[in-house]
């Protein structure tokens, strides 16, 4: 009872010291913060003035992830907009793939690429080299979803969804680097919001998106004097764009869940039971079912102002829900500035993470 009583005033004096700072730095430094803000403004302003199109005479886009979501419109408006691009694409015979095939233009390329494989990787740059295209930009966009708790996903899931999301991204960039730094063209990192913040049963595709923002912001850094920008794009809640909650993915969803299950001790067993997947499962099969279909052209919108204008931001943080308020979308711009005491209450409250009631 004594140690509840001093957490609790521990908390109490947190949020209070918090308060008290927040007001007193407002207060002594006011006119300091306005001066900042209408030269940050008058600056913006002024870039915004400068920005224009760019001309890339002809050069080509790498777009991976191609199939469907955001890298199959993107390849779509690109190439209606009278662009060359190489679409990267999983299958060859996807969907997409087909439907791209199709155009039968000479300015839109299709090839396999797997970025997991090394091989896929450097066929992919040896092709744009054979046709003499050039390389303008690299978009990074193949990622895959995956959902669980820690102490129930194996080491071999968190390994396969960082192949992807984390290392094949590094992989495709590193292989066009040298291309893109003879163009002084750009790099654009599909991201998340969910790489600003931590959730409950996200870790493994959470920590690959933190860990993309990182390498772009390290890359940034590094090709400025190459002359060449990198961008992150990081997508709100854009569940309803993609193909995140489709069919095939939640099956997907579920022979993961089946190999948790499978590999977890029997004291894990025990402790979760496999009611707590299944229940996991359901909520995902549900919210497919509820899912509002989202226009992708946000995300379409940023990837084009990334390539194409001649002062691009570094970050775009691009809201969903199709017109409402995207709840975790600020939730992850609020995540670094408020205290962990506020933070975690939130995704406790949003996920219930903190009832276990599976038995």
């Amino acid at each position: 009872m004594a140690f509840d009583i001093s957490r609790r005033f521990y908390e109490i004096c947190h949020y209070v010291c918090f308060a008290l700072v927040l007001c007193n730095v407002l207060y002594r430094h006011l006119f300091y913060i306005a001066v900042m803000l209408l030269c940050y403004v008058g600056v913006w302003i002024y870039k915004r003035s400068q920005n224009t199109w760019m001309d890339i005479n002809g050069q080509g886009i790498l777009i991976t992830g191609c199939d469907t979501g955001f890298g199959f419109h993107a390849v779509e408006r690109f190439h209606d907009l009278g662009y060359t691009i190489i679409a990267g694409v999983l299958n060859m015979e996807s969907k997409g793939a087909q439907k791209l095939r199709k155009k039968k233009s000479k300015r839109l390329h299709i090839v396999k690429l797997d970025v997991t494989s090394d091989t896929d990787v450097m066929e992919a740059v040896k092709y744009i080299q054979s046709k003499r295209l050039g390389l303008w930009g690299v978009v990074s966009n193949a990622g895959i979803n995956f959902p669980g708790d820690v102490e129930l996903t194996t080491t071999d899931q968190f390994q396969k969804v960082a192949e992807v999301n984390l290392y094949g991204g590094i992989r495709v960039i590193k292989g066009c680097l040298p291309l893109v730094r003879r163009s002084k063209g750009r790099v654009v990192v599909i991201s998340s919001a969910r790489g600003l913040y931590s959730w409950p049963g996200e870790s493994a595709y959470n920590i690959t998106k933190h860990g993309i923002e990182t390498m772009a912001d390290c890359l940034r850094l590094e090709m400025r004097k190459f002359g060449v920008k990198v961008v992150v794009v990081q997508p709100g809640d854009f569940d309803g764009a993609t193909s995140i909650m489709s069919p095939i993915q939640l099956e997907r969803i579920k022979q993961e869940f089946g190999t948790m299950w499978e590999n977890a001790s029997d004291e894990v067993r025990s402790t979760y039971g496999k009611e707590y997947l299944d229940n996991m499962y359901q909520a995902r099969s549900t919210k497919m079912i509820d899912i509002t279909p989202v226009s992708p052209d946000p995300i379409t919108d940023a990837i084009q102002q990334a390539l194409f204008r001649s002062t691009p931001f570094s970050r775009y943080f691009v809201g969903g829900t199709d017109g409402y308020v995207d709840i975790v979308g600020v939730y992850a711009k609020l995540f670094n500035i408020l205290p962990e005491s506020v933070t975690d209450k939130f995704a406790e409250w949003w996920t219930d993470c903190h009832h276990f009631s599976n038995k």
